[in-house]
């Protein structure tokens, strides 16, 4: 393996090993949203992700950041990535050169756009109520995809990322600090006889910046741990032209209120994996609806859409909740 993988793995292990677990014990993954947005995205065939400042907990994102930098302060922690760095090249950077990149990221709420899942088992035909109501609480739906669409890498240098949420208490960070730990001194042990490597210094100070940007953004208070979410990340700051077939900006109306957001075209993402494939049939399983006065009409809905996808036997992908509440 080349040190640059190495590199790579070590750092976002903790998803690879989370999303190799969801699809050990077969798992779903659901996004939770109102039936006008999700029969669009059916439609479309796209992804649709939103800016941070207009999500439900941005307030999160800010927490996240800041305890990330606070632990990532600590001397111990500090000084075993300067190491690694050090390792690499006595002076192109060091690691404080990238706490205050990451300390001065303000510019985060208007260049990062995110889309989230909840983890869902596959018998599981009520969804959770806690997400109703407070994601989809008017005549809501629940798409239920393939595991395989959120199992993704970053495309050349866009930050184009699937995380796992990590759920903390901001007074007790002891988690994280041990794993940033454990990060660094495995990074140490891996760049031992990199000595002067200015290539290899260059890429991990950037996969660093990536690390700790992905990180910031997928830290929420451990009062939400129940939702057990999943976040798919992307940078406008990290644009490229090889990017335009599959990402796509535009003006959407959502609950009333038009905003800018970036979807991701399904259709030419995975374009060399469908064959003969219906790509709604590939990726999405079922379609749960949410508690509401006219469930049937909905159901009805998406049954006529995915239909006019190509979806056989819509009937049996589109279900009702029927948790006994009207939200």
């Amino acid at each position: 393996m080349c040190i640059e993988n190495a590199i790579y793995e070590i750092l976002f292990s903790q998803s690879m090993e989370r999303m190799s677990h969801v699809k050990q014990t077969n798992k779903l993954f659901a996004h939770y949203t109102s039936a006008d947005t999700a029969l669009k995205i059916i439609q479309e065939e796209e992804m649709w992700m939103r800016n941070v400042s207009d999500m439900n907990d941005f307030s999160e994102i800010i927490l996240g950041q800041r305890s990330l930098i606070e632990t990532l302060k600590e001397k111990q922690i500090s000084d075993t990535f300067d190491a690694v760095i050090t390792e690499l090249s006595s002076n192109k950077c060091s690691f404080s050169d990238i706490i205050s990149y990451i300390e001065n990221m303000s510019d985060i709420r208007e260049q990062l756009y995110i889309s989230c899942f909840s983890e869902h088992r596959k018998d599981d035909l009520l969804g959770r109520l806690s997400m109703w109501r407070a994601y989809a609480p008017q005549n809501g739906v629940a798409l239920l995809i393939n595991a395989s669409i959120l199992d993704t890498k970053p495309i050349d240098n866009v930050l184009f990322w699937t995380a796992p949420v990590q759920y903390l208490h901001p007074e007790n960070l002891s988690e994280l600090r041990t794993n940033l730990l454990q990060i660094a001194q495995r990074l140490l042990n891996t760049v031992k006889g990199q000595k002067n490597n200015i290539e290899i210094c260059d890429f991990l100070c950037s996969t660093l910046i990536g690390y700790f940007y992905v990180s910031s953004a997928s830290i929420k208070h451990i009062g939400f741990s129940e939702e057990e979410e999943w976040r798919v990340l992307f940078s406008t700051k990290s644009q490229s032209s090889e990017m335009k077939d599959i990402l796509v900006k535009s003006i959407e109306n959502i609950v009333g209120l038009p905003q800018t957001i970036y979807k991701i075209c399904l259709k030419n993402l995975y374009a060399n994996e469908l064959d003969d494939m219906v790509l709604v049939q590939k990726l999405l399983k079922k379609v749960i609806i949410g508690p509401s006065k006219n469930p049937k009409l909905i159901q009805e809905a998406f049954c006529d859409t995915l239909r006019d996808k190509g979806v056989l036997e819509p009937e049996k992908m589109v279900v009702i909740s029927d948790i006994p509440v009207r939200l």
